[in-house]
């Protein structure tokens, strides 16, 4: 009897271990099954990561530190940037910067003969003139515009593969990266994820979104495209798609209005005014995050351009909305999209 009685608490304390077990890695799945997600201000916008499948809060601080490291090499608004640094020896002396904004600076350049100009990695001097993103903007005068505008030029940038030096050809010169390095940054933190084995999550940098993988059921990712003009949020059509990068350039994220006209940031550096060709926004899904936010630059291309030119690129799509709230899509993206606001129409 004593045996059984022994043999009896043996059982019960064996299974009670199983079910403290089970129940443990129950909580532990579902935890690592719910998103984590954290929001930081870096590259002059809101930056937010949202993780799947993991509940190691630890990955968060390697994605914001890279996004720390790249802002301290390439924005033009650090004194002390690598960027800076190349603007300020225009016309004088080639200047040796790291691998990774070389890199950046080599795929700008190549993006900028792509558009034929229209994205253009030079065009520093024209947006330190419009001052869009600072207090107070106005309209500049026309003689400093066209002025400036000479002073823009892809071509004039020299690289040096060997050194990885980067010159300025002529003195009042600047490189401005911004219509690349979010996108870059954007790459970068995927790829950081990756290492870390994170399957699905989403990178969001401002509204330049990289959607890894599906989300954790299987299912496609939706995304709202934004309204133009309305508060953040506000969405005119979904998007349903996996493993990819999403980026949209419109007129209503940074403007001014001066004497009832707006003045937006995507600038012409053939004019070197606001771009005014009917669009108001245009969105790239592409695989890679940089390619999307330089390609997004297809809004100063136009409408008709600007399709044949999304359309000669690999594996890429794009939605360009109009003035009129006409909208027009690439053929790789017809099933997958959806206007749910009724004062949009479809085009095509």
């Amino acid at each position: 009897m004593r045996i059984n009685s022994l043999k009896n608490k043996i059982v019960i304390i064996v299974l009670i271990f199983v079910l403290l077990l089970l129940l443990m890695y129950g909580i532990m799945k579902h935890s690592a099954a719910e998103p984590v997600t954290e929001t930081k201000f870096a590259l002059d916008t809101i930056c937010r990561i949202t993780l799947y499948g993991t509940a190691d809060k630890g990955i968060f601080e390697e994605c914001f530190q890279k996004l720390e490291d790249i802002e301290k090499k390439m924005s033009v608004d650090l004194s002390e940037s690598e960027v800076s640094e190349i603007n300020r020896k225009a016309g004088i002396k080639p200047v040796r910067v790291s691998e990774e904004t070389y890199n950046v600076i080599c795929a700008g350049k190549k993006y900028s003969e792509k558009s034929s100009g229209k994205f253009d990695i030079t065009v520093g001097p024209l947006v330190r003139l419009w001052g869009i993103n600072k207090p107070n903007p106005k309209v500049p005068a026309e003689t400093d515009i066209q002025s400036t505008v000479k002073r823009i030029g892809y071509g004039k940038i020299a690289t040096n593969d060997k050194d990885k030096s980067v010159f300025l050809e002529e003195k009042g010169m600047a490189l401005d990266l911004g219509g690349i390095a979010k996108g870059y940054a954007g790459d970068a933190i995927a790829e950081i994820l990756k290492s870390e084995g994170v399957q699905h999550a989403i990178v969001d940098l401002g509204g330049n979104l990289v959607l890894m993988g599906s989300k954790p059921d299987g299912t496609d990712w939706k995304v709202g495209i934004q309204t133009p003009f309305q508060p953040t949020g506000n969405s005119f059509a979904l998007l349903s798609v996996s493993d990819r990068a999403v980026v949209t350039s419109g007129i209503y994220q940074r403007y001014f209005k001066e004497d009832g006209q707006i003045y937006h940031h995507i600038l012409d550096t053939q004019t070197g005014y606001p771009v005014q060709n009917g669009l108001v926004s245009v969105t790239v899904i592409c695989k890679s995050s940089m390619e999307a936010d330089a390609l997004a630059k297809a809004f100063t291309l136009g409408l008709e351009k600007g399709m044949q030119f999304i359309e000669a690129q690999k594996d890429v799509d794009a939605i360009f909305v109009t003035d009129k709230n006409e909208v027009h899509i690439t053929p790789g993206i017809r099933n997958a999209f959806k206007i749910t606001d009724e004062t949009y129409k479809l085009v095509n």
